[in-house]
C-alpha cells in the first residue's frame, strides 16, 4: 500500500476491490483512506485529525465500510457519506 510505515489498521472488501486503512501524517494524526486496488488510486475519506480508528470492516456485499472512531481531543471532522461516487466505483 505505501512505504511510509504509517499504516494502522486495514480491511479488505470481500470482492478484493477495495482496501481501507488508517494512516498517520507527519504530526501523528490519523486519517482514513480507501484504495481502489485495480488502479492503486486512494482517497482520504476522513481527513487526518486527533482521532483513532478501530475495527475496520466491510459487510459481506462490500457496499459500506464500518469502523469505530475515538476522538482523543474532540477534533474529528464530520464523517462523510460513504455512498458518495468518489468513494465507491463500480468494478
Amino acid at each position: 500500500m505505501t512505504n511510509s510505515g504509517r499504516i494502522g489498521i486495514t480491511a479488505i472488501s470481500p470482492d478484493g476491490n477495495y482496501v481501507a486503512y488508517s494512516q498517520a501524517d507527519d504530526a501523528g494524526r490519523e486519517g482514513l483512506w480507501l484504495r481502489y486496488v485495480s488502479t492503486a488510486g486512494a482517497v482520504e475519506i476522513i481527513p487526518a485529525s486527533t482521532a483513532s480508528f478501530f475495527s475496520l470492516t466491510f459487510p459481506p456485499n462490500g457496499s459500506h465500510l464500518y469502523y469505530i472512531i475515538e476522538d482523543r481531543r474532540n477534533e474529528a471532522p464530520p464523517t462523510p457519506p460513504l455512498s458518495h461516487p468518489d468513494f465507491w466505483r463500480q468494478a
